[in-house]
């Protein structure tokens, strides 16, 4: 099954099909007969990645991380973390991306988050449950957004990999591949995306590139009217959980001292307000 996924990816991949938003649920649903139209050559590493070639992998990557954890069936839920999501993402640098930007639950107690290249991004019921607040919620949304618009996972990709993938990829499409030349190209692309699930399941983009990702999130949330203080008390909150995701990316009192200073320095202010507060109380009740 999962050598069929990533072949299916591979080869839309190579098709480079019209821009259009896929939901979750159809990320092992991908008709191979629509996506392969004609032999195309892969945009190789020296030419940079398109933005449909990120999203595509990214579809890749979040099957994968959805192999580890199971969605929550909370239509509602779901929907509120995504227009909470899609508020601070049309603040970003990337506010629209080639997919568009999907948010979702996963239904773990494990306090998490996960950042998908091209606009996938999940958040798990544990991480969810140690909010507050909705601002808080969107903090850690806000840093997710800015891990995808300073495209982190994709600098994940080793470039000998990179580049083997663009030779081997370099024939036609179809019934032209042998089964031996199918399993090279799959295995060349499963590399790819093997390098960027791994650092994006162990949170493991660097302290620079997590730095950067929180001032982006606290201008996002300050541009948006939420409270960007509120970002350093889910870290105050939840940063001490072992194996969490934000125990990963900096010890909590650093990160806190950093992000206190970032917000004085810039001079941003906020408040929370209650309507937002007795929105996210009315959701996330339901998992509590």
């Amino acid at each position: 099954m999962k050598f069929r996924i990533l072949m299916i990816v591979i080869l839309a991949v190579l098709a480079a099909p019209s821009a259009h938003a896929f939901g979750l649920g159809d990320l092992k649903k991908v008709d191979v007969g629509k996506a392969v139209k004609s032999g195309k050559q892969f945009v190789k590493a020296a030419k940079g990645i398109t933005p449909g070639e990120e999203y595509y992998i990214g579809r890749a990557v979040a099957a994968n991380v959805l192999e580890k954890y199971a969605l929550l069936n909370d239509t509602a839920l779901t929907s509120y973390v995504n227009r909470v999501g899609l508020t601070v993402a049309r603040a970003s640098e990337k506010p629209y991306t080639y997919g568009g930007y999907h948010f979702a639950v996963l239904n773990t107690n494990n306090a998490n988050a996960f950042a998908c290249p091209g606009g996938i991004i999940f958040i798990t019921k544990g991480l969810l449950t140690k909010a507050q607040n909705e601002d808080e919620l969107a903090g850690v949304l806000a840093h997710e957004v800015a891990h995808i618009a300073h495209s982190d996972g994709i600098s994940a990709i080793k470039k000998s990999r990179w580049t083997k993938l663009g030779v081997d990829t370099a024939v036609q499409v179809g019934d032209h591949y042998t089964p031996s030349q199918a399993r090279a190209l799959t295995g060349a692309f499963s590399g790819v995306v093997g390098d960027i699930t791994k650092k994006v399941l162990n949170n493991e983009y660097g302290k620079k590139a997590e730095q950067n990702a929180d001032a982006s999130a606290l201008r996002y949330m300050n541009n948006t009217g939420y409270d960007p203080n509120a970002l350093v008390a889910v870290v105050k909150t939840a940063g001490g959980t072992s194996g969490s995701y934000l125990s990963m990316h900096a010890k909590p009192g650093k990160r806190v001292a950093w992000l206190e200073n970032d917000i004085k320095n810039n001079h941003f202010t906020g408040t929370i307000a209650n309507v937002r507060s007795n929105r996210f109380d009315s959701k996330i009740a339901r998992v509590r």
